[in-house]
């Protein structure tokens, strides 16, 4: 007749029900489990240790993916950024010699207007010499 209990073994302490077991990592000095349940325990633990190295593998080139892409995306943007600089030096050069020919116009038309007064200044020098003479 069975009880539910675990029944006693012939020269050892009873076996604990499978449900009620401790894990191997758990088992007390004072409970024997027998080999085939203890390499059955091991098994089953390596079993789930693959399952998570697998999961872990699978999320590592998950994450390797993501961080290519990261890289690449932030060499694309350190390129932009170098050519964006590169324009911006332009426009700086342009606006400066943008600047130096409005300089150089303004000093031309001081020169014309400095010219056509000594023209204007020479010809009453002429006009004065001729009715002088």
């Amino acid at each position: 007749m069975s009880t539910g209990r675990p029944q006693p073994r012939p020269g050892g302490p009873p076996r604990p029900p499978t449900s009620a077991r401790p894990p191997l990592a758990q088992a007390t000095s004072n409970v024997r489990l027998p080999t085939s349940v203890m390499l059955a325990d091991l098994f089953s633990m390596f079993q789930q240790l693959q399952a998570e190295t697998r999961s872990t593998m699978a999320q590592l080139r998950q994450h390797l993916e993501t961080l290519a892409s990261t890289q690449m995306q932030t060499q694309q943007n350190a390129q932009t950024i170098t050519e964006s600089q590169r324009a911006l030096t332009n426009v700086q050069k342009i606006a400066n010699l943008e600047a130096q020919v409005l300089s150089l116009q303004t000093k031309l038309m001081a020169a014309s207007t400095k010219n056509v007064n000594l023209k204007t200044g020479l010809k009453d020098v002429k006009k004065k010499a001729a009715a002088d003479v």
